[in-house]
């Protein structure tokens, strides 16, 4: 081993041999793979002690072979350090590394506790605490139920279960509760034998049950007050029939009234003349009344010129000439007091009824005589200009105001005749009528076809002349201008008269562009009022004189009520409705200025061309003028119900108030009116006034007509397609004169 020493041999002193080294001394066996105590042995029984003996571990053997200690043999080693109060790691320390006493908490939501870690018994750690039960999840905006949401599935009932009404859910969200889900909620009461209020009352307000009557008089039966099908109550008592009222003290028509409009109890009479007494009106034997009056006896015929009925017949000195004309009321004097009328007097120019027919001034007497206007609100002045002179056949139209054209939601209104426009209107002269033919023979053509076929002229009465194109009726007018020595309005230059048949031709030149058209003279091209001669009205004019004074579809509107017949009250004023040919001139009631023959017979030229603006949208001001002109109606009404004449009530008298002034104020909310328009370029002119063959709509005073056929055409043709433009003839169409007022006469 290790104590190995190398000699040599040398003697001993026994006289032997030794080695000269005796070997080193053993040491202490250690463990590097040698012999250290020299025993022949290598590392035998050399050990050490390992592992730990700290806190819960024991220290082990190692051995030692080939140098090399081997596994430690029987020690405890460290295990994972546990909560238990030993130093399992055998790192000095105890419970090391556990967080012991650090905070904790337990619990979630309102569960919550806080408490410090500590040991368990199974040698882990643990809260000190566990926790609060968890509670019932209420609606506060926490978590109850400690189950990690907030409100959830908390609901409650809403609403109300009483009546008809069925309870719903509220849901909570965010801490509140939310709106009510699914319920059925109250509703007007209505009678149905339920609660739909939901108040715990059925029916209430109703009266069920409660006794009831329906129906007056006869008819009253007794029910009580019961549910109907509608949800309301009614009295299901059936009321009686009623029946016609009979003068019998009781309600028979069952209107709370008894033995009403058999004006009971009125003064009433029997017997005519000298023979009536008075009485009252009662109710007889059969249902209706009687006077209780007695008509006395009559005492004798009635010869007595003394203004009383002598033979109770009804009638006053009917066999009386009080006035000696050999006429008497009993056969027909219509006034006995004056001998110059009677019915063989003649009619003469005085504004009366000298023939007792029943029409003034017929016959066209006061066609010969010129007036002199000094102020008369009559026929033929209307109370034009003083000084102005009238001519024969003329009556003069005194200036204003009137709304043109229609409202687009009058029932017979034509897209032609708006929008509708206030319009202005200086003094003019208009013929009374038509012009005629034995006046048109003078210095117009001949032909046959300028005379009505189906009107024979009699009595002093002539037809009014058909058939007169443009060109025609302006030449007539030129001609009238230069025997009244006035100064003629239109350029005829290009048109010729045939001096035997008088026919007028246009564009003879043979140059044909703007050939035939009817211009004024260059001097009134712009102003064709200013021309003194005569000439053909413009549309506004011929309006303007055809309504009289009234705004309404007719000159007569106010005379017919709100109900009134137009065809009727029409029949009484025109020459229309088909009923026969064409008719003699001034036949019929005239208008208030004095025109006759405005509606029917035959239309009338002007010389207006379509205005460009007929057949535009509707005017802003259409409401404006409608309040107007009714305003203006329920003036006429009141004036005409007054006993006032109409152009009276129109202008007034001797300073009294002017409804046109009224109208004017009323209608300048929606700006100034303008000037009569008097549009003249173009072939076409407006045809206004109806015929014998128009319907009442077309004769209306806005109604109008056209010449043109083209395809720019506003206003419906008046004349056939083959026939139109200024020499174009119509046996439908005659034609008037006007005249401004100031002329030289």
């Amino acid at each position: 081993g290790e104590c190995v020493e190398r000699g040599v041999v040398v003697c001993n002193e026994n006289g032997g041999t030794q080695c000269s080294v005796q070997g080193a001394p053993p040491g202490d066996e250690q463990c590097d793979g040698l012999d250290n105590d020299c025993d022949g042995e290598i590392d035998e029984e050399v050990t050490r002690a390992c592992g730990s003996d700290v806190g819960l571990c024991v220290a082990g053997l190692e051995t030692c072979a080939n140098g090399q200690f081997g596994q430690c043999n029987g020690a405890t080693p460290p295990a994972q350090e546990r909560c238990d109060g030993a130093d399992n790691d055998c790192d000095g320390e105890t419970d090391e590394n556990l967080d012991l006493g650090a905070p904790c908490v337990r619990g979630r939501g309102e569960c919550v506790e806080r408490g410090v870690v500590v040991c368990n018994e199974n040698g882990g750690t643990q809260c000190s605490v566990q926790g609060a039960p968890p509670g019932d999840e209420q609606c506060d905006g926490l978590d109850n139920d400690c189950d990690g949401e907030v409100d959830e599935e908390v609901t409650r009932a809403c609403g109300s279960d009483v009546g008809v009404c069925e309870t719903g859910l509220e849901t909570c969200a965010n801490g509140q509760f939310g709106q009510c889900n699914g319920a059925t909620g109250p509703t007007v009461e209505v009678c149905d034998g339920l609660d739909n209020d939901c108040n715990g009352e059925t029916d209430e307000d109703f009266d069920v049950g409660a006794a009831c009557r329906e129906g007056v008089g006869r008819c009253a039966a007794d029910g009580v007050v019961v549910c109907t099908q509608d949800g309301q109550s009614a009295c299901n008592a059936q009321p009686g029939q009623a029946i016609a009222e009979t003068c019998n003290g009781l309600d028979d028509d069952c209107n709370g009234e008894a033995d009403e409009g058999f004006d009971l109890g009125d003064v009433c009479t029997r017997g005519l003349g000298v023979c009536e007494r008075a009485g009252r009106i009662v109710c007889d034997a059969a249902g209706g009344t009687t006077c209780t009056a007695q008509a006395a006896d009559p005492p004798g015929a009635d010869q007595n010129c003394d203004g009383t009925d002598d033979d109770c017949d009804g009638r006053v000195d009917e066999n009386c000439d009080a006035d000696g004309d050999g006429f008497t009321a009993g056969n027909g004097d219509c006034d006995d007091d004056n001998p110059g009328v009677n019915p063989g007097a003649a009619e003469v120019c005085d504004g009366a009824d000298n023939n007792c027919d029943d029409q003034i001034d017929e016959g066209g007497v006061c066609a010969q005589v010129p007036v002199q206007c000094i102020g008369q609100i009559d026929a033929p002045c209307n109370g034009c200009p003083r000084g102005t002179i009238v001519p024969p056949g003329f009556v003069c139209v005194p200036g204003g105001f009137f709304f043109m054209g229609s409202s687009p939601e009058s029932p017979d209104a034509q897209p032609d005749e708006t929008p509708r426009r206030a319009v202005v209107v200086n003094p003019f002269l208009i013929s009374a009528h038509e012009v005629t033919t034995d006046q048109f023979i003078n210095h117009a053509p001949t032909e046959q076809r300028n005379f009505p076929e189906d009107c024979e002229a009699r009595d002093g009465v002539a037809c009014p002349v058909v058939g007169v194109s443009l060109a025609e009726a302006a030449f007539y007018a030129n001609a009238e201008s230069l025997i009244a020595r006035l100064e003629p309005c239109y350029d005829l230059d290009r048109c010729r008269q045939d001096p035997v048949t008088k026919v007028v031709t246009c564009c003879v030149d043979g140059d044909n562009e703007g050939c035939g058209q009817v211009r004024y003279r260059a001097q009134y091209a712009e102003n064709p009022g200013a021309c003194p001669g005569y000439r053909l009205p413009h549309a506004a004019e011929w309006e303007y004189a055809a309504r009289g004074g009234d705004n309404g579809a007719f000159f007569f509107s106010t005379s017919i009520g709100e109900n009134g017949d137009e065809n009727d009250a029409l029949l009484a004023h025109a020459n229309t409705l088909g009923l026969g040919p064409v008719s003699m001139v001034g036949m019929r009631r005239p208008n208030p200025l004095g025109l006759y023959d405005i509606y029917g017979n035959v239309s009338e030229w002007t010389d207006s061309a379509a205005d460009p603006r007929q057949g535009q949208a509707g005017n802003e001001c259409d409401g404006v003028w409608d309040r107007c002109l009714r305003g203006y109606r329920d003036d006429m009404l009141a004036c005409l119900a007054d006993g006032i004449p109409q152009w009276e009530c129109v202008y007034g008298r001797n300073g009294g108030d002017s409804m046109m002034l009224t109208l004017f104020q009323c209608a300048t909310q929606c700006g100034q009116p303008v000037e009569a328009p008097h549009i003249t370029e173009g072939d076409e002119r407006i045809i206004k006034g109806c015929h014998i063959d128009s319907e009442p709509p077309e004769c209306r005073s806005a109604a109008q007509y056209s010449t043109c056929s083209g395809p720019n055409c506003q206003i419906p043709p008046f004349i056939s397609r083959e026939a139109t433009g200024p020499t174009a003839h119509d046996r439908r169409l005659g034609f008037r004169l006007v005249r401004r007022v100031g002329a030289a006469q």
